[in-house]
């Protein structure tokens, strides 16, 4: 018996137009999972009001959302203006129409078993007095 199994791929019709499909496994694993966290949290130096540097650290929920959508496309039949064949990057994700990217991105984060934004609001702390 083998540990590692290949991961089944759907078939999904973009929301905005039935003409064009996108393959994407039905889970992730724990690298994609990993690398989304990572393109998640920046953290960088800024100068504090006394102009000394200060570590912020935010966190990206598009990049989060971006890298998940990567990770679990196969492929897609998507083309640009000229009718060449889009590349899978981030860069051309970025360029969907804004329903196709959050029915992908809807798509990915329910496979990753993840919460959504919205479901995420039910589990934060609450303000201490």
């Amino acid at each position: 018996m083998s540990y590692l199994k290949t991961i089944p791929i759907d078939t999904l019709t973009l929301p905005s137009n039935p003409e064009f499909h996108v393959r994407m496994r039905t889970r992730g694993t724990y690298g994609a999972q990993r690398a989304a966290s990572s393109a998640m949290f920046q953290v960088e130096s800024v100068a504090g009001a006394s102009g000394t540097a200060k570590t912020v650290s935010k966190a990206e929920y598009g990049a989060y959302v971006g890298s998940l959508i990567l990770s679990l496309l196969v492929d897609w039949d998507l083309t640009d203006e000229n009718e060449a064949p889009l590349p899978l990057t981030l860069e051309n994700v970025d360029k969907l129409d804004p329903e196709d990217g959050k029915f992908l991105g809807d798509e990915a984060t329910k496979r990753m078993a993840m919460r959504t934004g919205a479901a995420e609001e039910n589990f934060k702390t609450p303000p201490s007095d």
